[in-house]
């Protein structure tokens, strides 16, 4: 393609970002996260200036109008609310405290612990403790994800991916706890989140720049996922589960001069046998030898077969990754001149999605991707929308796609991938 006509069209797909981003730019849904650290807690304090308020959840009788600080704790099966001097008050259901001035920043004080939220908080009793639930915007709760899941010194592009990719994991697992009575928890269960003292300048002006905006496939809301490093390539999440398939999490290889993690553990046959009949693993007394015998084509152990006194048995990757707290299912297993084991592998996660390591990477120079195109190498067939309006972005991504494939497509083959509508990256991913 003529370089001044790409570079027109580009500028083409710039200003439908924008619009799309403008348009999008109101969203603000609300997400209940579960705040596990206060599972066993008997009493908080709560504190926001200038004063808090409280009432019951099912009725919206207020308990408290206002409060500097309030001391809530369990009495039996209610929760009991003590503002200063005042009187102690009983709620047989959950209360809201929130602060009067809605910017205002939430002090919970447990155990001898601070720690702050933005938003308001959810107290109810169970099982003679509290559980905490705090009720926040969702980018607010992003502000206090992205620090505990991507280090603020990495690359700027790259935050803001893990930024588009943590708000769509959020909102996509908005029932993952439903059960327990909140939406997702604060753990690496869901997504670690430190509420205010976790937030850093770089991920927060990540959060503001990619405002509102999800990842969608087929105009739904992607099932995405991202671990730490891949070791350079990613892996099919169907290999694993083939009654689950999702195109986009495919195996893509990263380029080779982007460093991963490299790790080895070594051990004798009778250390490893004590390990593995520690785990349940059937038939490991007595171990002879063990080797990996099926693989995915990342290169992934998928099972492992191990022969002892008793015969062979064949256990999956996962099974010895947990059993031996390997980094990785990502490894090999060679035999030592002293007839030991060592078993080498690379990165650290389940390899499925964005990876981390690889983000940083590609952000960097030489190869200075944007957080589009990393989404992109990543996620291959998805498309940026704006998660209030995907119908509008969904309808304007069909008709740049027409246009693009009415001459475009041939010339720009071997480019990198595409901005801002991801499902326009015409090479093909490798289907690892």
């Amino acid at each position: 393609m003529d370089r001044m006509l790409r570079r027109a069209w580009m500028a083409g797909l710039a200003m439908v970002w924008m619009a799309a981003l403008a348009h999008g730019s109101a969203f603000a849904e609300s997400i209940r996260v579960g705040l596990t650290g206060y599972n066993s807690a008997a009493q908080l304090t709560l504190s926001a200036s200038p004063s808090l308020s409280v009432s019951r959840v099912d009725t919206g009788e207020s308990l408290v109008a206002e409060g500097t600080d309030l001391i809530l704790s369990v009495q039996g099966s209610k929760v009991s609310v003590k503002s200063g001097a005042g009187e102690a008050v009983l709620s047989d259901g959950a209360v809201l405290a929130a602060p009067n001035d809605p910017s205002a920043i939430l002090s919970l004080v447990s155990n001898g612990r601070t720690r702050k939220y933005r938003g308001s908080v959810e107290v109810s009793a169970k099982n003679g403790a509290l559980r905490v639930v705090n009720v926040v915007d969702v980018d607010d709760y992003l502000l206090g994800v992205l620090p505990s899941e991507m280090p603020d010194s990495y690359p700027e592009e790259a935050i803001k991916a893990q930024a588009i990719s943590a708000r769509t994991y959020a909102l996509r697992n908005s029932r993952k706890h439903a059960a327990q009575g909140f939406r997702i928890c604060d753990t690496s269960h869901c997504q670690t989140y430190g509420g205010v003292l976790a937030e850093k300048p770089k991920s927060t002006q990540a959060v503001l720049d990619t405002k509102g905006m999800v990842l969608t496939f087929d105009g739904q809301i992607a099932d995405v996922m991202y671990s730490t490093d891949c070791g350079g390539a990613t892996r099919n999440y169907s290999s694993e589960n083939p009654t689950r398939s999702f195109p986009y999490l495919c195996g893509v290889v990263d380029p080779d001069d982007i460093p991963h993690i490299c790790w080895e553990q070594n051990y004798t046959l009778h250390d490893l046998a004590v390990k593995l009949i520690k785990a349940g693993v059937k038939g490991a007394d007595g171990l002879l030898s063990v080797v990996i015998s099926k693989t995915e084509a990342s290169g992934r152990a998928l099972e492992v077969e191990i022969t002892s006194s008793t015969g062979k048995n064949q256990i999956s990757g996962e099974k010895i990754r947990s059993a031996l707290g390997l980094k990785s299912t990502l490894f090999s297993i060679e035999s030592t001149t002293d007839g030991g084991v060592a078993i080498k592998g690379k990165g650290f996660g389940h390899g499925v999605g964005m990876c981390q390591t690889g983000a940083k990477g590609l952000a960097l120079p030489p190869h200075s991707l944007t957080c589009e195109q990393i989404l992109a190498h990543y996620f291959p067939g998805t498309a940026i929308t704006p998660a209030a309006s995907q119908t509008t972005a969904q309808t304007t991504h069909q008709d740049i796609h027409k246009a693009a494939s009415k001459g475009a497509g041939k010339d720009m083959a071997k480019e990198q991938p595409l901005p801002v509508l991801l499902d326009i990256r015409l090479e093909a991913p490798d289907q690892l």
